[in-house]
């Protein structure tokens, strides 16, 4: 999480833009650290496709609840339908447990385009940047399966509000009254 603070930092430094912190995002103790640097909110990836009212796959919705932030993995394998290089954060899968530890630094033209499962009739490849939704159907498990570090902090599959108010509760807990880089937290 700290590399994503300490650039966050550096932005707040330069710019008087609107900056927003991601990147394990999952309690109101990450919130609190963001609003403390004063960054302008948060974006909590991994806490909302684990919800029922999610699309995504119940294999991807369980492997979230299950997984820490230590079974994540960044690679750019999953590249199809993005830039070369462009690396993401998945839960290990079978594809990232072949790369054999190499899961950066790969060559889209070299990696082979097979089809593993399909949503209806579309046809989704190994190693493409598609996750898992609710109506796909194959081997749903090689595909992204998007996770921040912030998995650990996913205990449940609940509603899309619930990780919310406690988020905001324990965050609010935490600024109340203290004073920090010139942001002064509302009770």
């Amino acid at each position: 999480m700290r590399p994503a603070f300490d650039l966050a930092e550096q932005i707040l430094a330069r710019t008087g833009l609107p900056v927003v912190v991601s990147c394990g995002i999952a309690t109101g103790e990450g919130l609190a650290a963001a609003l403390a640097i004063g960054a302008d909110g948060v974006r909590c990836g991994t806490a909302f496709p684990a919800t029922g009212e999610s699309f995504a796959h119940p294999c991807h919705k369980s492997r979230i609840v299950e997984a820490s932030g230590e079974d994540t993995v960044l690679s750019d394998a999953f590249f199809l339908n993005s830039p070369k290089g462009a690396a993401v954060r998945v839960i290990g899968n079978s594809v990232t447990k072949g790369l054999k530890g190499d899961c950066l630094g790969h060559n889209p033209d070299s990696l082979p385009r097979e089809i593993i499962a399909h949503d209806e009739e579309q046809p989704r490849l190994r190693f493409s940047t598609d996750s898992p939704l609710r109506t796909t159907t194959g081997y749903v498990e090689a595909m992204a399966l998007y996770a921040g570090r912030g998995a650990g902090n996913i205990a449940d599959i609940v509603a899309a509000g619930a990780p919310l108010d406690p988020m905001v509760a324990q965050a609010l807990q935490m600024l109340k009254g203290a004073v920090r880089n010139g942001f002064k937290a509302i009770s």
